[in-house]
C-alpha cells in the first residue's frame, strides 16, 4: 500500500496542515479499531476528516490491510468513521541465512492460532508448525536456493516470509590426520557443510567408521593406512588420513 498523509496532532482541516507520510507497507499497527486523523483522497483533492487521532504508527516493519468499517462521504471533513487493522504481521518478511544459520521471525496480528509452513524443507526449516500466540519462530537455512514460508492464521489469512539461502560454508574436519592403536577409536569432528553427513572407510580391514551427530568415529581394525571420507548433503567431501599401528 502506498503512503498516505495523516493530519498532525492538533491540526485541523481549516488551519495549515502539516501531513506526516505513513506508509502502512512498513509501519502497521495492531489489529483493532482506529479512527484516522486525515486521509488524502487524491493528491490535490478533497481531504477526508476522521476525528483527531494521532500516534498510533508504530511496530513491526510488515504489510498490514486497512478497511472502512463505515462508510463516510469523501467531501464531509468533519464526519466520524471508524476503520479496521487486518492482517498478520511478520517481521522480517526476507531473510538470507546461510545454510546453518538461523533468523528468529515476529509473527502477531492475526487471529491465532497460527500454521508455519517452508515451502522447501531441503532449503530451510521452521523451528514450529504452530503457534498457539503471538509470537516467534526460527528459519534455518539447509542448503543454498531459494523458498518461502508461509504463515497462517486461524481466519485464514496469510502472509510470507521469503528465503534466500547462500554462502554455505566447505565441509571442514578436525583433526586432518589421525594416528590410533588397533581396536583404539578417535573422534573426528565435522562442521561447516549441509547436514546429513555420510563417512566410508576406504579399507575397512584397516578402518571402521561410524557417525554421531557432527562427529565420525574412527576406529583401528588392523595395522596399516586408510583414508576415511566424509561427505555432506550436497556431495561436497573431505579427507581424514589414519594410520593404524
Amino acid at each position: 500500500m502506498a503512503p498516505f498523509p495523516v493530519l498532525s496532532s492538533g491540526q485541523t482541516p481549516d488551519k495549515p496542515k502539516t501531513f506526516v507520510s505513513v506508509d502502512l507497507s512498513t509501519t502497521p499497527i495492531p489489529t483493532g479499531d482506529y479512527q484516522l486523523a486525515m486521509i488524502l483522497v487524491n493528491p490535490g483533492g478533497d481531504a477526508l476528516n476522521i476525528g483527531d487521532w494521532y500516534n498510533g504508527f508504530s511496530g513491526l516493519i510488515s504489510a498490514t490491510t486497512f478497511k472502512f468499517k463505515s462508510q463516510c462521504d469523501p467531501i464531509d471533513t468533519n464526519c466520524d468513521g471508524m476503520i479496521d487493522v487486518t492482517g498478520i504481521v511478520v517481521f522480517p518478511s526476507s531473510v538470507t541465512p546461510s545454510a546453518g544459520g538461523a533468523t528468529t521471525i515476529t509473527v502477531g496480528n492475526g487471529e491465532t492460532p497460527y500454521t508455519i509452513v517452508s515451502g522447501d524443507i531441503s532449503i530451510a526449516t521452521v523451528s514450529d508448525s504452530t503457534l498457539p500466540d503471538d509470537g516467534t519462530f526460527i528459519i534455518t537455512g539447509v542448503a543454498n536456493g531459494s523458498t518461502t514460508v508461509t504463515i497462517t492464521d486461524y481466519g485464514g489469512n496469510s502472509a510470507t516470509v521469503d528465503v534466500l539461502v547462500t554462502d554455505t560454508l566447505p565441509v571442514t574436519v578436525n583433526p586432518v590426520q589421525a594416528s590410533i592403536l588397533v581396536s583404539e577409536t578417535t573422534n573426528i569432528a565435522i562442521s561447516g557443510g549441509v547436514g546429513g553427513f555420510t563417512a566410508s572407510s576406504n579399507d575397512n580391514t584397516v578402518t571402521s567408521v561410524s557417525l554421531s551427530g557432527n562427529t565420525a568415529i574412527i576406529t583401528g581394525v588392523a595395522d596399516g593406512m586408510s583414508t576415511i571420507t566424509i561427505s555432506d548433503n550436497n556431495g561436497e567431501s573431505v579427507n581424514v588420513d589414519v594410520t593404524v599401528q
